[in-house]
Parts: C-alpha cells; sequence; structure tokens
C-alpha cells in the first residue's frame, strides 16, 4: 500500500466485519490498489487504479487462490497481454490487447489445453 499522506483506505466491510475490499483512495477517487477478499479471506482481485480510471496490473483468482484472469489497463482501458485460465490451471485464452480492442492473435483453449480456436485481430 502506498504511505503518502494524501492517500486515504477506503474499506468494505461483510456483516461479520471481515474486511472484503480495501481501496487506496487520493481526491475521493481510487488512486493505487485495490484488493478484494472472498468472505473467507482469500484474495480474490487486485487491480491498479490512476486517477479513478482502472491503470496497471488487474488479476482476478478463483475462490481457492488459484489465477483465472491476468489483464492490464491504460487509462481505464485493456492494453497489453490478456490470459485466462481454466480451474485446472491451463490456458483459457490468451492474446493481446491495444487501447481497448483485441490485436494480434488472439486464442481460446479448452479444459484439456487443445486450442479449439485462433483469430487475428
Amino acid at each position: 500500500m502506498t504511505s503518502s499522506p494524501n492517500v486515504e483506505i477506503q474499506r468494505r466491510v461483510d456483516a461479520a466485519a471481515r474486511t472484503v475490499e480495501e481501496t487506496e483512495m487520493v481526491g475521493g477517487k481510487p488512486h493505487g490498489t485495490r484488493r478484494i477478499w472472498s468472505s473467507t479471506g482469500i484474495q480474490i482481485g487486485m487491480a491498479e487504479f490512476q486517477r479513478g480510471l482502472l491503470h496497471g496490473r488487474c488479476l482476478v483468482w478463483f475462490d481457492d487462490g488459484r489465477l483465472y484472469i491476468e489483464s492490464s489497463y491504460f487509462e481505464g482501458r485493456l492494453d497489453g497481454d490478456y490470459r485466462s485460465f481454466w480451474p485446472s490451471g491451463k490456458a483459457r485464452e490468451v492474446g493481446h490487447y491495444a487501447d481497448g480492442k483485441r490485436t494480434g492473435l488472439y486464442q481460446w483453449f479448452d479444459e484439456t489445453g487443445k486450442l479449439v480456436s485462433e483469430q487475428k485481430f
């Protein structure tokens, strides 16, 4: 977490008073890291923000802690490598984004890891 004096930490808790979301805020907008936890305390999301927009790395995990989606954003739009995974850990989608749009080769895989489709954008 950022330790700047201008950063406020906004927390959301569940009925049992467990933190389920924590966001670094500057000027009332997300600016820094947002973390999300399941009701069992496992981290299931992490995203970077800049001036209220997604900007940087974004990760989503399954409830058991295994990686589900890995992506990156630039000024609120998908930008960079994008990967999603099956619960087994095998790739589900692999591609690239530029300015919020798919670009280059984008591939989809079945649960066994077999390539089932690909498309150039």
